[in-house]
């Protein structure tokens, strides 16, 4: 990942309304082989807005940033008997480095930590996560006639959270 999330200068007098500025590209290629078979490829980085930039996480004077992600997709489709019988498959693998999470303790423990550290813990925040996806999807189609299509789709998908920084709340 080349991602880079920079806090800009604001004169605002709420340390909660920040600017950031955040740079993301996508680019595709299709390559059609003949009429029957066509690959094709994507990578994309993207942002979200508008989720709580600026809002205090768990950690004492740390803000939260701009989610980010990027993903990359592969594909191949298939088209067999003039167009009567296709099939597309595709791969992914994508990435968020600050997904959101709100591990919600009970109560009883964010009062008690509250108490302990009183100037220090924020009851109200949250966290970050990284998530990686990854998996297949495939799908058949039967043009079985001009009005009539019989479609067939799976998928798989793989999750992996990692780098929680709730520790302290876990123990």
């Amino acid at each position: 990942c080349d991602w880079s999330s920079d806090v800009c200068s604001s004169d605002l007098p709420n340390p909660a309304f920040v600017n950031y500025s955040v740079n993301g590209s996508n680019y595709g290629l299709v390559y059609r082989v003949n009429d029957t078979i066509a690959f094709s490829a994507n990578h994309a980085q993207s942002f979200r807005i508008s989720a709580g930039e600026g809002s205090d996480l768990f950690t004492p004077g740390k803000k939260q940033e701009i989610q980010t992600g990027e993903g990359t997709d592969l594909s191949m489709r298939l088209s067999l008997l003039n167009g009567r019988i296709e099939m597309n498959t595709t791969y992914y693998s994508n990435f968020q480095p600050n997904s959101r999470i709100s591990p919600a303790p009970a109560q009883n423990i964010k009062d008690e930590l509250t108490a302990i550290f009183p100037t220090t813990f924020n009851a109200a925040g949250t966290d970050y996560q990284h998530l990686r996806t990854s998996g297949w999807e495939l799908e058949l189609v039967a043009n079985l006639t001009r009005h009539w299509r019989l479609i067939l789709n799976g998928a798989t998908n793989k999750l992996v959270r990692s780098e929680e920084h709730t520790s302290e709340l876990q123990s």
